[in-house]
């Protein structure tokens, strides 16, 4: 064996190698892009996805910062309105205090005959409190219009309102009797 044949065999399969690494590198570009074909789409619309949520990410961190600031102001405006709520409660329950008083002392008042001073505060008590019923009941019932007359020398009670006695016969007053109002009913 001659070493031109060696040589000839060594071109050979020198030549051999090189066709097979073409064909092997052919067949590599081949399958990256069937690789690529099939997987770039994919990898793009990724991508995409990828980008679209770190943005809503990013939107829900900066909504989450502003939502927790809300609820700071929240919680503080609602501490506010508590204590206000408390407030008006105890003011509500002060002039409730106060009309009842009032309407008492009103009471005291008719029941020493003093008529005017008593409606004056079953209008005040009525005025602190609508919550009082028995101010603008007693104010109703008591009323100086609905009052018995009562003769002071004689010691008559005439029956009915003074209403209705101004359109009765007026002779039943003698003149120069002193006459006074008391309350009628209770």
């Amino acid at each position: 064996m001659s070493e031109e044949y060696l040589r000839g065999q060594i071109s050979a399969k020198e030549d051999e190698i090189t066709r097979i690494e073409e064909e092997a590198a052919k067949k590599e570009a081949s399958a990256e892009a069937e690789i690529e074909q099939d997987y770039d789409p994919k990898i793009d619309e990724t991508k995409l996805k990828l980008e679209e949520e770190e943005n809503l990410r990013d939107e829900a961190i900066e909504k989450a910062a502003e939502w927790t600031e809300k609820k700071k102001e929240k919680i503080a405006t609602a501490k506010e309105v508590t204590k206000e709520l408390a407030t008006l409660k105890k003011e509500k329950e002060k002039a409730l205090r106060t009309s009842v008083d009032l309407t008492w002392e009103a009471n005291n008042e008719l029941t020493d005959d003093r008529f005017i001073q008593a409606e004056g505060d079953y209008r005040r008590a009525i005025s602190k409190s609508r919550e009082n019923t028995v101010a603008p009941y007693n104010l109703g019932t008591n009323d100086p219009l609905q009052m018995e007359i009562i003769n002071i020398n004689e010691r008559v009670v005439l029956s009915g309102i003074v209403l209705l006695f101004f359109y009765q016969d007026l002779s039943i007053f003698k003149p120069r009797q002193k006459y006074r109002i008391v309350k009628y009913g209770i």
